[in-house]
C-alpha cells in the first residue's frame, strides 16, 4: 500500500509536507483546484514517456513510500522536460537493500525491473519477491478522479487502495466509517480537513459533520 507521497513541481500543486495515505483516502476541491493534477501526479510511477501530457521546464520530483509485506519500501525519481526519468532511487532499510541510477529512462517502472534482473543474478530470492509485490501494489492503486455518476456501494467494495476525488460530500455522510483518509484541496494546496476548521471553506458545515462521524 502506498502510505505516504511527495511530489514538486507537478503543475499547479504546492505540497507543504508528504501526504499520509491509507487504504480508502478521501480528497475534496471545487473545479480547477489541483484534484486530476494530484491523481495524475500519484500515478506518474506508473506511466512511460509515451504516456505524459504534461512536461514541466524544471525536473519534476516525485517521492513514493510503500509498505509491501510488512517492508518499507521507498523509490524516488525526477521526471525530465522531455518525459524521461533520471536519478531514480529505490531503497528498503529493514533489508538494508539500496539501489541508486543516473541512468536516463523512458519510465519509473524500467528501473525496478532492472533491479529485479540483478537480485535474481545475486539470488536474492526474498528481495526478488519484494519487488515482485511492490509492482503488485503500483497497479493496485485505483484512482477515482470526480466521477459525475458513481455507485459508492461499488466504490467501498473495491479491493485494494483507492484514491477518490470529488466537488461534494453530499451523499457520502453514511459511508463515512469507510473513509480512512480526508483531504481539502484549494489551489494546489494540501491540507488534512482536521486543520481546516477554523477557515470559511466551501461545504465546511458538511464535512464537519463528516469528521464528527470519523472521531474515535
Amino acid at each position: 500500500m502506498l502510505r505516504e507521497f511527495y511530489t514538486e513541481n507537478y503543475r499547479n500543486l504546492m505540497l507543504k509536507k508528504k501526504l499520509i495515505l491509507e487504504k480508502n483516502n478521501f480528497f475534496l476541491g471545487i473545479c480547477a483546484s489541483g484534484k486530476t493534477n494530484l491523481c495524475q501526479a500519484i500515478t506518474d510511477i506508473t506511466r512511460s514517456i509515451y504516456k505524459i501530457n504534461f512536461f514541466s521546464e524544471e525536473p519534476i520530483y516525485f517521492y513514493y513510500k510503500f509498505v509491501v509485506c510488512q517492508n518499507i519500501v521507498e523509490y524516488e525519481y525526477k521526471r525530465m522536460k522531455d518525459g524521461r526519468v533520471f536519478q531514480v532511487s529505490v531503497r528498503c532499510d529493514s533489508l538494508g537493500m539500496e539501489y541508486n541510477s543516473e541512468e536516463i529512462m523512458d519510465s519509473p517502472i524500467m528501473f525496478i525491473h532492472k533491479v529485479i534482473t540483478v537480485l535474481k543474478e545475486s539470488k536474492k530470492e526474498y528481495e526478488v519477491q519484494l519487488l515482485t509485490d511492490l509492482l503488485i501494489e503500483i497497479n493496485s492503486i485505483k484512482i477515482l478522479d470526480t466521477p459525475l455518476k458513481f455507485d459508492y456501494n461499488a466504490f467501498l467494495d473495491l479491493s485494494g487502495q483507492v484514491i477518490f476525488t470529488t466537488r461534494r460530500v453530499k451523499n457520502l455522510e453514511k459511508y463515512c466509517k469507510d473513509i480512512h483518509c480526508c483531504y481539502y484541496i484549494e489551489k494546489g494546496n494540501i491540507e488534512q480537513v482536521l486543520t481546516f476548521f477554523q477557515k470559511d471553506i466551501r461545504d465546511m458545515n458538511v464535512l464537519c459533520k463528516l469528521l464528527d462521524k470519523l472521531a474515535p
